[in-house]
């Protein structure tokens, strides 16, 4: 990769990811520059390889054309052909299947996302969460916080990650996450976790029928089963069999 766009990339991770008041506080310098030169990135981007960078696509019914570019870079999977994937629920669970199948062999980054990777969820354009950055494992647009004093879904969060997830709670106020489940990360972050706590919960899932409910969940909470990004050994709470 080009020096110049490398270190422009470190630059941004201190204003894209963590919150939309980061982002909108960017210098205006730095917002023309991303625009001005998205043709660069995209130029890095076509000479990444699958082992570099991999694009995971949870695809029910969406347009693909936003991948069209990096269809090299590309795993599509059906959400009407795997368990619980008649529905959003599936998209958790495609996230899981991938890694526990390819755990030995993970791409540099993979991007998690899925065939609506649209302005609803104000994603970064693609090309960023391709790019390889230095010190930052995980990446995406962490804008969303709490659950909006509904005390009642707190309550359910709350039962649902003690038995699950299984890993210190963050506080609940203060909560950050993606809409739409969208983000990059590093395979050393992956690999943090061992294998058996990602078959442990995507089981959960394949005897859990409450599927709405999980998309949710876990909507909330990829950006803590990944430790908040933090290149650290992993300490569990609790032992997954």
């Amino acid at each position: 990769m080009d020096k110049e766009i490398y270190n422009f990339i470190n630059i941004l991770n201190n204003y894209l990811s963590y919150s939309e008041e980061n982002y909108n506080k960017m210098p205006s310098y730095l917002h023309n520059v991303v625009k001005n030169n998205l043709h660069f990135f995209k130029k890095e981007c076509m000479l990444l390889t699958k082992k570099q960078s991999e694009i995971v696509i949870a695809q029910l019914n969406g347009n693909l054309e936003y991948v069209e570019p990096y269809k090299h870079l590309c795993r599509l999977y059906k959400i009407d052909t795997l368990l619980h994937t008649d529905n959003v629920g599936g998209i958790a669970y495609i996230y899981l299947q991938h890694i526990i199948n390819n755990y030995e062999n993970l791409a540099n980054i993979t991007l998690f996302t899925h065939d609506n990777f649209s302005k609803t969820y104000k994603p970064f354009p693609i090309e960023l969460y391709l790019l390889p950055k230095k010190f930052t494992f995980f990446f995406s647009n962490l804008w969303s916080k709490g659950f909006e004093n509904n005390q009642m879904l707190e309550s359910k969060y709350y039962k649902w990650w003690d038995e699950y997830i299984r890993k210190d709670i963050p506080n609940l106020n203060n909560i950050l996450w993606s809409k739409g489940s969208i983000f990059s990360i590093s395979k050393e972050l992956i690999l943090q976790n061992p294998l058996s706590y990602y078959k442990y919960l995507a089981e959960f899932l394949e005897n859990d029928t409450n599927s709405v409910k999980n998309a949710l969940f876990f909507e909330k909470s990829w950006y803590y089963i990944f430790d908040k990004g933090e290149g650290h050994d992993l300490k569990l709470v609790k032992k997954y069999t």
